[in-house]
């Protein structure tokens, strides 16, 4: 069941098999690689669900973002954030994203929480809203899922590849 989050909202959660005194250093890890091998770029990739317009059918487009990613100085903070932002290039159907991305600790040991909190401005400019409430949301949503979703596999491959051995706690 979906959460009720205000209309240009996203707030979404993934699980991670990487313990939290892990975690944070391979999401530290995945920031840097991002910034400094791609430039920030990344692709992102969503199934555009046409029911919701009359059309018996499900559309997957990707878009590349330019994805920005800064700390934030949290010096008694129970889980560590960071900054994020996101543009598609070219504009399109892709909304801008302004949040925060960060880790905190799971029920279980052996793994932790990503979490993304933010809001985004539908794209479309004037009909943009009714587009939003139409499938723009849904987008947002699963833009922000997808991105989640390439953190934790690039965090659990690598936590897998290297064993459970003591890395940085960069974020």
């Amino acid at each position: 069941m979906e959460a009720l989050v205000p209309m240009g909202c996203v707030q979404e959660r993934r699980s991670v098999e990487v313990p939290l005194t892990e975690a944070r250093g391979y999401f530290g890890r995945y920031v840097r690689d991002i910034e400094a091998e791609a430039s920030g770029r990344i692709v992102l990739t969503v199934k555009v669900p046409l029911e919701r317009l009359g059309i018996d059918r499900c559309v997957a487009v990707s878009k590349a973002v330019l994805v920005y990613f800064s700390p934030i100085v949290e010096p008694n903070a129970v889980k560590q954030r960071m900054a994020v932002s996101w543009e598609p290039e070219g504009g399109g159907i892709f909304p801008k994203f302004t949040g925060t991305v960060g880790v905190e600790a799971e029920e279980m040991a052996s793994a932790s929480f990503i979490t993304l909190d933010g809001s985004y401005d539908p794209p479309l400019a004037v009909i943009g809203d009714a587009f939003d409430a139409i499938v723009g949301k849904h987008i947002a949503r699963q833009t922000a899922r997808n991105l989640l979703d390439e953190i934790a596999i690039t965090m659990e491959t690598a936590f897998t590849n290297e064993g459970a051995g003591s890395h940085e706690n960069i974020m």
